[in-house]
């Protein structure tokens, strides 16, 4: 294990310093771009969405359309398959419990009744943690 780990972690760390000279070359020849490395904080980012069209094209061979339509419904119906599947694996969520404690300790400003806006901090939070 600890190998794999080792070159895994120098396959990464190659990966990485490849996108900085990458990046350094092309601010050399004048073009105001940035190469992405896995170290980056928008790798994550760029993750989720290539799963996501990789789904929609599975989701449109299946249906037998030839388009990708990735809409904002279609975002959130597999936003929410994704934490159904989490939620299935575990008991406790932890959006929600982050939001319950912000909410306790007044951190979040009250914007309607309690249940509401419960619902709507919580949903708010897992757009953000999923899409990020």
């Amino acid at each position: 294990d600890s190998v794999v780990s080792l070159t895994h972690q120098s396959w990464m760390s190659g990966l990485q310093t490849g996108a900085q000279y990458a990046t350094l070359f092309l601010s050399h020849t004048g073009i105001k771009a940035r190469v992405v490395g896995p170290f980056d904080e928008h790798w994550n980012t760029l993750r989720v969405i290539k799963d996501l069209r990789a789904y929609e094209k599975e989701r449109a061979t299946r249906s037998g359309h030839s388009t990708l339509q990735l809409t904002p419904k279609r975002f959130v119906q597999v936003m929410r398959e994704v934490e159904r599947k989490k939620r299935a694996s575990r008991q406790l969520d932890p959006v929600e419990l982050y939001v319950k404690s912000m909410l306790q300790t007044g951190t979040l400003n009250s914007v309607g009744p309690r249940m509401l806006e419960k619902k709507l901090y919580t949903d708010v939070a897992r757009v953000i943690c999923f899409a990020f």
